[in-house]
C-alpha cells in the first residue's frame, strides 16, 4: 500500500523518530492505529 502524507503528517513522524521515541516508521504508524483501535472500543 501507497500513502500520501501531508507535509505536517511527514513531521510528526518524523518527530517520532528522534532519539528515545519508536524507531522505526512502521512502529509509529502501529502505535497510532492501536490508539485509534482503544479509543473506538
Amino acid at each position: 500500500m501507497n500513502l500520501s502524507l501531508t507535509p505536517e503528517i511527514e513531521q510528526r513522524i518524523a518527530d517520532q523518530l528522534n532519539p528515545g521515541h519508536d524507531q522505526s516508521t512502521h512502529e509509529v504508524i502501529l502505535a497510532a492505529l492501536e490508539l485509534l483501535d482503544q479509543r473506538q472500543q
